[in-house]
């Protein structure tokens, strides 16, 4: 099959639906000249009419890795530096041009800020040579999250101060003539 044939067949399958009225028998050739009448009298669909995004309202989410060595004493993290921010959604429509079409410039504006520096504070304990634990701390809005994602205790947790956090993780005591070890 020659690249034009190719070429035509593929603007009939195409602009079928628009020339419903042109007669298409594959086994007997195209009528392009038929084809191109037809279509030319179909109706072109009017553009939907464009929705708009304005007054979408979201947060960002920041989130860092905090890790904890072992030590003899309390072993005390790096500080992590969180910001979230509420946004609204504006759109301004731009300009068609010589396109037509209708272009909207969307932006995020910013609403509201929260800031948190987060530090963790393990009470003393035992890991294995080598190995650290670490979590993970989030911050959307004003919530603020500590996951653990690699531990070796179940901690219990206490939170102190609201800009400066400090997250201090004690883990559950030894049991009477068991050794300290996970």
């Amino acid at each position: 099959m020659g690249i034009r044939t190719l070429a035509v067949c593929s603007a009939v399958i195409a602009f079928a639906s628009m020339a419903e009225g042109a007669e298409i028998r594959f086994d007997r050739g195209v009528d392009l000249e038929q084809f191109v009448t037809a279509a030319g009298q179909g109706e072109v669909p009017s553009p939907a009419p464009a929705r708009s995004h304005n007054g979408n309202i979201g947060l960002t989410r920041s989130c860092a890795r905090l890790a904890l060595g072992a030590g003899e004493g309390p072993v005390v993290s790096k500080k992590a530096e969180l910001a979230s921010q509420r946004y609204i959604e504006e759109c301004k429509p731009v300009p068609a041009g010589d396109t037509g079409l209708i272009i909207e410039h969307c932006y995020q504006r910013p609403l509201q800020e929260w800031t948190r520096t987060v530090k963790l504070l393990a009470a003393p304990r035992q890991l294995p040579p080598g190995a650290e634990e670490i979590f993970e701390v989030c911050l959307e809005g004003e919530k603020l999250e500590l996951t653990p994602v690699v531990v070796f205790y179940p901690y219990a947790l206490a939170r102190e101060g609201e800009g400066e956090v400090l997250f201090t993780l004690t883990p559950p005591p030894a049991a009477p003539g068991k050794k300290k070890a996970p």
